[in-house]
């Protein structure tokens, strides 16, 4: 068996990551922020298990074949994809600032209407991208 790459020391490996303890989970998947040792890069890890059900293969090789192609403003990016044997990890670039969700809610009338607009606009123009991909 190949060494598992999560735990190796080579360039293609979680080792080179500070990896945060929080944790937003959802079926086989977990999300965890994280921060290139070296570069001081934040990422998000997506963590699928591989042994856990609904762990699809040809699904995941797909995502990161149409996810490499995917450069776009309004679309997160592909850090870096590793295999190891127990699971597949996706890196992309963490975001800062507050989600979209959490600045609706903190204003009760929703966002004003020039926001709500270039927002609408940003999706708008993600979607094309993503389509055209």
């Amino acid at each position: 068996k190949k060494k598992d790459a999560a735990k190796g020391s080579g360039d293609n490996s979680l080792a080179n990551y500070n990896v945060g303890t929080d944790t937003v989970e959802y079926g086989n998947e977990k999300l965890k922020g994280a921060t290139h040792k070296k570069s001081g890069r934040k990422v998000v890890i997506r963590t699928v298990n591989k042994s856990e059900g609904g762990y699809d293969a040809a699904r995941i090789k797909h995502e990161v074949k149409v996810l490499k192609q995917l450069k776009h403003p309004s679309c997160v990016g592909l850090v870096e994809v590793i295999d190891s044997e127990a699971n597949f990890y996706i890196l992309f670039e963490a975001l800062g600032g507050s989600s979209l969700a959490a600045r609706i809610e903190t204003n009760k009338r929703g966002l004003p209407e020039g926001e709500a607009a270039s927002v609408a606009v940003d999706v708008f123009n993600a979607l094309a991208h993503l389509a055209s991909v």
